[in-house]
């Protein structure tokens, strides 16, 4: 996942963002500032599976200044 910087776009009244982020090499609009795991997960593959055989990780660029890179997985 990659969040491309200039993407914001402001709909009306600054309360209604909508942020583009790319999810395995296309373009997704969220209208969140922060997005779950999970979520990104259903943006990638339509759903989300928890069983024993299926694992996902999620890596991401241009995160917030604390973390601004990284991969995650569920724990």
């Amino acid at each position: 996942m990659e969040h491309k910087n200039d993407s914001s776009k402001d709909h009306g009244n600054g309360h209604n963002k909508v942020y583009v982020i790319v999810v395995n090499g296309r373009e997704k609009e969220w209208n969140k500032k922060e997005i779950s795991f999970k979520e990104v997960v259903i943006l990638a593959f339509g759903s989300y599976q928890e069983n024993n055989r299926t694992c996902y990780t999620v890596t991401y660029t241009r995160g917030n200044n604390h973390k601004p890179q990284g991969s995650m997985n569920v724990s």
